[in-house]
């Protein structure tokens, strides 16, 4: 996944043959709308701010979801 610039923000698959992680990902969707739903499986000071859904083709998953968001009471560079 890249940003507007084109500066690699995330890394998607590998080249191993360890089917459990994502190889051949076939659909990356942002979803902002269903984080009530993940919320309680993050330690309790993370706050998601959205999710990264991921479709896989291998792996005994074939949805993957990672959260993505902010330690509280941290500080952070880009702030």
């Amino acid at each position: 996944m890249f940003n507007e610039e084109g500066k690699l923000l995330l890394f998607l698959g590998g080249p191993d043959s360890n089917f459990e992680n994502i190889n051949l990902p076939t659909n990356v969707a942002i979803d902002y709308d269903n984080i009530k739903y993940f919320q309680q499986y993050a330690v309790p000071r993370f706050k998601l701010e959205y999710l990264i859904v991921v479709a896989s083709q291998f792996g005994n998953n074939g949805i993957n979801v990672f959260g993505f968001g902010k330690m509280a009471d941290m500080k952070y560079f880009s702030e």
